[in-house]
């Protein structure tokens, strides 16, 4: 039987995060894996010479907790425009930062794009996001009544406001608390969404590359965890495994399987499309490095963009990979075929052309536990990180269901641990 200080289960980002911290510290930690690479929900496969994620993903360059585990020169970033096109019954209007593109914000605005009365509505919140503030609640408990009561207009907040923070949180209903919702526009406020030269997977992988050598051993699935007298013991295929404290970081259902006294939290899912077709049979309207939203709810797909205009290492030369993905829990419970039927009916309408219904489909991928939903009342209570006496929890399943939520939760977890330790 081996013996480490603490046992991580699970090689996601707070896996990871956690593992980093540990040896930073001085403790010998072990990362256990059950797949056949690091990273969890966060990967990147290659099919057909394109970098197909594993679900659609964007990397906030404003994340505060990315400068701790990662050099982000390293990953190659590139932005999506800091705006988005959003359709309306009329056509296609554009939405820009005005914090990014003063210039071109203006003239969207306008051209249509956002009427002045709610930009200036969104204009204080926006500065205070991007000064740091966070921001004011306005007696409000969710995303929809935080911006009504800002004074947005129901026909923004429908049109563009709801389409783009579903895409966010893969929540259609806009009713995320106003401590999550405030986060995510500080951090659109004051950076950038971008996709890594390598993928989204190139996050995690450049994390691990900073653990020592065989820290992580993949393709080990863990059967139970017990405790033990020294600490806890965890059952693997090859034997056992004792340490004085246990991270279990792993998705909500699997870390459910191994403690079965965590609350169980709703869960959002989604199904993405990715197509690829030629340069030369793409409509020039969408090959632009920004996010296409459907503003009247009309179709499957929530939101779309050509992420090989954003990054071109995506696709390979005089390709164009798109990628187009649905949130709405009444289209997911369609079948794959009826919603891809759907979903190239809904492009055809966007563009004005036949041509998607011959794109050809790389991948449709359902991810029924894509993140846990996060309206008022559904983050576990406090104490939920540490159940037990050197039994510790990471994941957005106990904290912010975000990139920067799984760091920091991995992060908090070897504090949590190293507590464990030495008390």
């Amino acid at each position: 039987m081996s013996m480490v200080d603490v046992t991580v289960i699970g090689g996601g980002l707070a896996g990871i995060a956690c593992a980093q911290s540990l040896q930073a510290r001085g403790r010998s930690c072990l990362v256990l894996e059950a797949s056949d690479g690091v990273g969890g929900r966060v990967r990147t496969d290659r099919i057909d010479g394109h970098l197909v994620d594993r679900g659609f993903q964007v990397l906030l360059d404003a994340y505060p907790e990315l400068p701790h585990v990662v050099d982000r020169s390293s990953l190659g970033l590139r932005p999506f425009i800091a705006g988005a096109h959003h359709r309306t019954r009329d056509g296609w209007r554009r939405i820009t930062n005005p914090l990014r593109h003063p210039a071109r914000a203006i003239i969207d605005v306008v051209a249509g794009g956002m009427p002045w009365s709610d930009a200036r509505a969104l204009a204080p919140l926006a500065w205070r996001a991007w000064r740091g503030g966070a921001l004011p609640s306005l007696g409000a408990s969710s995303a929809h009544a935080l911006l009504a009561n800002a004074g947005v207009s129901d026909a923004t907040i429908e049109a563009f406001l709801r389409p783009f923070f579903a895409g966010v949180f893969l929540d259609p209903s806009l009713q995320a608390d106003v401590a999550a919702f405030g986060f995510r526009f500080s951090m659109f406020a004051r950076g950038r969404a971008t996709l890594p030269e390598q993928g989204m997977g190139a996050l995690p992988v450049a994390m691990a590359a900073r653990l020592a050598p065989g820290t992580i051993r993949l393709g080990t699935r863990v059967r139970s965890i017990d405790r033990s007298a020294s600490g806890w013991t965890v059952d693997v295929p090859d034997g056992r495994i004792a340490s004085k404290a246990i991270v279990v970081a792993t998705d909500g259902p699997s870390t459910r399987d191994l403690v079965p006294s965590l609350p169980e939290r709703p869960w959002c899912s989604t199904m993405q499309f990715t197509f690829d077709l030629t340069r030369a049979d793409a409509p020039s309207a969408m090959c632009s490095p920004i996010l296409f939203l459907d503003g009247i709810s009309r179709g499957p797909i929530n939101h779309a963009a050509a992420v090989s205009a954003v990054q071109p290492s995506y696709a390979p030369a005089g390709r164009v990979q798109w990628s187009a993905n649905v949130v709405d829990p009444s289209w997911l419970a369609h079948a794959d075929g009826t919603i891809e039927a759907a979903v190239r009916e809904q492009l055809c309408g966007w563009f004005g052309s036949t041509a998607p219904q011959s794109w050809r489909l790389l991948r449709a991928q359902r991810i029924d536990h894509a993140l846990p939903r996060q309206h008022a009342g559904d983050r576990p209570p406090e104490g939920t990180a540490m159940p037990e006496r050197g039994l510790v929890l990471a994941g957005d399943q106990v904290g912010d269901a975000s990139i920067n939520g799984a760091i920091a939760s991995g992060r908090h977890a070897a504090e949590l641990a190293e507590r464990a330790l030495t008390g």
